[in-house]
């Protein structure tokens, strides 16, 4: 329990001062209108979509580096941090530029209305000029996590929080000797923040603070490591692709119901992100337990820890989406007075409170799969859940059975109960346990 503690309190933080300078972006964002809460949720849900390989390269990544970790191999882990780097590096200035040039096109794609478009266009052209320094924060932290060095991601992630969280209101809003940039100083605001936070775990990783580092012996390509880092990479980073993009065909659906219901979903969306976080975490710490206890032949205490973990997530999804359900109306009313807004964000948190509470378990389930090297069953099982059940429910359930956004809501909620149920009954078949990677 020691051990779990140590790894999941400073992921959980973390977790939350990546959530938090999100969450109140949003409150910022609802003070300039339903237009404004709706660009800057389409371009985050857009973002997200189209970065999924660097998701991956983090669970591929640090799956390799705790596993030498575990086995007491230092030069190979920092060796293998160095390889994620480089390739986060190829990957994310694809992207970026891709982003940056296509953001138009691929706005129009999501069924944004041209009332919105200017808004999220100018938001999204900074957001991805900076998707460097916005993807580099999360990507690192995630291999200082799998390498036991949780107090440096959250060192910081304390940086880039405070930065975004003193700046953003300045530069919305134009107080002080500050210009008044509207949506687009939230996004200047997120960039510079994250960009501060990632220099911090450069420093860190040149310095040797942590428990794996970039030194002069590090410092070349391994093609047979990185090869294997692509492997494992490969299926993490197309189940987040089949996550995103669904997520992206979702909000296609959502935007049928106008800009009020958008902005609605996107508030709820950074709510529950807000809340999910530290529970979520601790499915990151069962990551590392598992690729760590693996390395040093403990298959056994790693699967304890792998349910010890899915246990404590459970009771505090349960206890955070009672208290929410209960509290929904004013906290959302904190972000949109607008009746239209409110009533509908209250709808869709206590109809997916339930499946939050299994997605929290799906979520340690896949972490700890994937701490394996196993990232094939997580991608075969969300993708049967979101595109096979969830989806198509979400579909059949508003627009056939005539349930309007509620039944958008039930779909979502059975999903995420589907691919929970599925998920256990793969870890538990133990075959995560011979996985050589």
């Amino acid at each position: 329990m020691g051990n779990i503690w140590h790894l999941a309190f400073p992921m959980s933080i973390s977790s939350l001062l990546m959530a938090l300078p999100m969450t109140l972006d949003m409150f910022w964002m609802g003070k300039l209108g339903v237009a404004a809460l709706a660009s800057v949720g389409i371009v985050q849900s857009l973002r997200m979509a189209i970065i999924s390989p660097i998701i991956g390269l983090s669970v591929g990544g640090g799956a390799v580096v705790a596993r030498y970790i575990g086995a007491g191999d230092q030069e190979r882990a920092n060796l293998a941090m160095f390889q994620s780097l480089v390739l986060f590096l190829l990957i994310v200035g694809s992207v970026g530029l891709a982003g940056f040039i296509f953001a138009r096109p691929l706005l129009r794609l999501l069924g944004v209305g041209e009332d919105v478009i200017p808004l999220a266009l100018s938001y999204a052209r900074i957001i991805f000029a900076g998707l460097l320094a916005m993807d580099m924060l999360p990507t690192v932290s995630g291999l200082l996590n799998a390498s036991g060095s949780p107090e440096r991601s959250l060192q910081a992630n304390i940086i880039a929080a405070i930065i975004i969280i003193l700046l953003e209101p300045l530069l919305v809003f134009g107080l002080g000797p500050f210009p008044q940039l509207g949506i687009r100083g939230a996004g200047i605001a997120m960039v510079l923040g994250n960009s501060l936070g990632s220099g911090y775990h450069v420093f860190v990783l040149l310095t040797g603070r942590a428990r794996v580092r970039i030194d002069r012996k590090s410092l070349r390509l391994d093609w047979q490591l990185m090869k294997r880092i692509i492997l494992i990479t490969l299926p993490a980073g197309v189940q987040q692709s089949t996550f995103n993009i669904a997520n992206t065909v979702l909000i296609r659906i959502v935007s049928a119901y106008g800009t009020t219901t958008l902005a609605a979903y996107s508030v709820v969306r950074r709510i529950l992100q807000l809340v999910q976080m530290p529970y979520f975490s601790l499915g990151r710490a069962s990551a590392t337990m598992v690729g760590q206890n693996l390395g040093a032949a403990k298959a056994s205490r790693a699967e304890k820890s792998a349910w010890l973990i899915a246990t404590l997530t459970m009771i505090f999804a349960g206890l955070s989406m009672t208290v929410l359900s209960f509290m929904a109306k004013p906290i959302i009313s904190v972000f949109n007075t607008e009746a239209g807004v409110v009533s509908v964000g209250v709808s869709m948190i206590r109809i997916v409170a339930i499946g939050q509470v299994f997605m929290g378990l799906s979520r340690v389930m896949e972490s700890s799969l994937g701490g394996s090297g196993d990232t094939i069953s997580p991608m075969v099982i969300n993708i049967i859940a979101l595109w096979f059940i969830q989806l198509p429910l979400a579909y059949s359930f508003s627009r056939i059975v005539g349930w309007g956004t509620n039944g958008i809501w039930l779909a979502l909620s059975t999903g995420y109960i589907v691919a929970a149920l599925i998920m256990t009954l793969r870890f538990q078949q133990g075959k995560w346990k011979s996985k050589e990677i």
